[in-house]
């Protein structure tokens, strides 16, 4: 008993030093390291990875081009992957607010943030390709400086995917410049606050397809675009749904009709409908795909020829 008391305390005195990544591989070799001794975590662990599209045991081909010495020995690769989906848990335990590098280097366990300059890569990394602190969260540091120089982005398109892009980019240090076609300014809002701070050309609205519809005179509220999540694992727009405080509710196969009065529409017109739809989408699609395929006609007027503007000319 003595004896076995005394080989944990050596261990634990050891785990307790500061290493560098040579030693910490070094006491892997060993076996007297072992990255799944904390077996509370391993499951989390592997849905961090999942949740962030990154395989829980291997290195993506990306990351073997950043990290060269992570995959030169099996005790260097599961010393890199055991941090890196560490960090990608404690992103996504607290989605609202930036993770620093700092703040997971101290909730790193003993003694895997020892090699602070490692951590610090691997943290980079993951901040840089978009796996950690995206979308709408609270920055504790200050913007981060790429260059000494501090360069011009503008994107072209006020959607959800160049809001997105502008505040990313803004958070990387860069001054961006958002241009949306239909402009109008306003002074409400998320529009004035980006305007504030990011030097936004402004439309009516936000958003690209992403637009409630509401009927004049009338209770009718229709969601035209952007409105179903498809995919929860690996998708990060569900990140983005907790950090707004969006509850999704899952679709079921039915999906009932209401009229402009709010009222449910009979089953029989309702399916009477479906089945009307279905027909004319099918005849419409292989319509598009006839001219396209087998005519050849994918330009009108000098201009590419959509699968909607084949929808609407067909029409």
């Amino acid at each position: 008993m003595m004896q076995t008391e005394e080989i944990s305390r050596s261990r634990y005195d050891r785990s307790s030093e500061t290493l560098d990544s040579e030693s910490l591989r070094q006491l892997l070799e060993d076996g007297e390291l072992d990255t799944l001794r904390w077996e509370d975590d391993d499951i989390s662990l592997r849905s961090a990875a999942s949740n962030s599209r990154l395989p829980y045991d291997k290195l993506t081909a990306q990351e073997l081009v950043h990290f060269p010495d992570a995959s030169d020995a099996k005790a260097s690769t599961n010393l890199y992957l055991f941090i890196r989906n560490k960090i990608l848990q404690l992103w996504l335990l607290e989605p609202n607010v930036e993770l620093t590098s700092e703040d997971a280097i101290d909730q790193l366990p003993v003694p895997f943030n020892s090699d602070r300059r490692f951590v610090r890569r691997i943290h980079g990394f993951l901040q840089r390709y978009g796996f950690i602190n995206y979308g709408n969260f609270h920055r504790l540091a200050s913007a981060l400086v790429l260059t000494s120089k501090r360069k011009r982005v503008i994107i072209v398109g006020a959607g959800a995917a160049g809001i997105a892009a502008m505040k990313q980019l803004h958070f990387f240090g860069f001054e961006v410049v958002l241009l949306e076609a239909r402009v109008s300014f306003t002074s409400y809002g998320l529009s004035f606050i980006m305007a504030e701070e990011h030097s936004v050309c402004l439309q009516k609205r936000l958003g690209g397809r992403v637009h409630t519809y509401h009927q004049k005179d009338s209770s009718v509220v229709a969601d035209l675009g952007a409105m179903v999540v498809t995919g929860i694992n690996g998708n990060p727009i569900v990140t983005m749904m907790r950090q707004t405080q969006c509850t999704p509710v899952r679709i079921t196969p039915d999906c009932p009709i209401y009229d402009e009065y709010g009222k449910l529409v009979d089953q029989r017109k309702d399916e009477l409908v479906a089945e009307a739809f279905k027909q004319v989408a099918l005849k419409i699609g292989d319509t598009a795909s006839y001219i396209a395929h087998t005519l050849g006609i994918t330009e009108v007027n000098g201009k590419k020829l959509s699968i909607a503007d084949a929808y609407n000319n067909i029409l």
